[in-house]
């Protein structure tokens, strides 16, 4: 049995190995921290700067993309600058080889050829065409929307699909041109010439057609329809399929025309002449007409059904086959159904 020195002695040892192995304790945990911290902080500052690093990479990338981008755009415009450029300057030297002077009059573009045309980059500012001749060629594809023209001439030329809407035409010569295809809509017309054209498939849809000359023209597949037309002139001309429904004329001649299945339905007519003339087919059902020539006319099956008529003129007209319900004013030839 241990005496109680050895007792107190064997409890001081154990105290005393205690407090060492929880020095050592503390001691291996502060070293290891001191060893995990660098190493904490070395992960972090690699990872912050792979991603500092990519993200450079990123930026550089779409830096260098935008400016490609850039570069293609500025080349792009480059080279429309470029074209535009030229074609400006070769419509403007076209113009100033094909005014009507002396020293130019030997320039021949019978044959020339110019497909898809944009006028619009010719004209100057965008807006006007003045002084412009083209006589003579083939235009395909060409347009001509919202232009002003003045004193242009394109006479002989050959139309295929363009595109003259919202134009303003004045002082214009198109005699003995051809169009096909070709759209006026809403295009206004002042002293314009158009005699000995040809128009198939053609829109003039306008309210403002002033002085427009087609006298020996020859128009198929015509839409006047809702148009205004001041002192246009349609002698001796050929019209077959035009639709002049709920249009206006003022001052219209007709004199000598031929006019098979032409539509006047619900139209407004004063002042016109036809005479003579040869109509086959033409309706004027609802139209009102006043002060309206027909003598010496032939017409062959005209349908006057339900329109007013106020001094009309038939004397000396041969007419057949009518259909009519005409309500017939003062001062006009009464006409029965025949």
């Amino acid at each position: 049995m241990a005496s109680p020195e050895q007792i107190i002695q064997m409890d001081g040892s154990g105290t005393e190995t205690r407090a060492q192995k929880s020095v050592k304790f503390r001691g291996g945990l502060r070293f290891i921290s001191s060893l995990l911290l660098p190493l904490a902080l070395g992960v972090f500052t690699i990872v912050i700067t792979f991603q500092q690093q990519s993200a450079t990479k990123q930026q550089r990338d779409d830096d260098r993309e935008a400016s490609k981008q850039q570069r293609d755009q500025e080349n792009d415009l480059d080279n429309k600058r470029y074209q535009n450029d030229r074609f400006d300057t070769y419509i403007q030297q076209m113009a100033k080889q094909l005014t009507d002077t002396p020293e130019n009059r030997s320039l021949d573009l019978s044959t020339a050829k110019l497909l898809d045309i944009d006028f619009r980059d010719a004209a100057v500012d965008g807006k006007q065409l003045d002084q412009l001749s083209l006589t003579g060629i083939f235009l395909s594809n060409a347009t001509f929307i919202g232009i002003k023209m003045l004193n242009i001439s394109f006479s002989r030329t050959k139309f295929n699909t363009a595109n003259f809407s919202l134009a303003e035409i004045n002082d214009a010569n198109f005699s003995s041109a051809g169009f096909n295809n070709t759209s006026f809509a809403s295009t206004s017309f002042s002293n314009t010439i158009f005699t000995k054209a040809t128009f198939n498939n053609v829109n003039f849809l306008s309210k403002n057609i002033h002085g427009v000359n087609f006298e020996n023209s020859t128009l198929a597949h015509v839409d006047f329809s809702f148009s205004v037309l001041y002192n246009a002139d349609f002698s001796s001309a050929t019209l077959s399929n035009v639709n002049f429904s709920q249009a206006v004329l003022f001052n219209a001649k007709f004199s000598s025309a031929s006019l098979s299945n032409v539509n006047f339905s619900q139209a407004v007519l004063f002042n016109a002449k036809f005479s003579p003339l040869i109509v086959i087919n033409a309706k004027f059902s609802s139209a009102i007409l006043n002060d309206v020539d027909f003598s010496f006319a032939k017409l062959h099956k005209p349908d006057f059904s339900e329109a007013q008529l106020t001094k009309v003129n038939f004397a000396s007209t041969i007419l057949s086959n009518i259909c009519s319900s005409i309500i017939c004013f003062p001062e006009v030839i009464t006409l029965s159904t025949l």
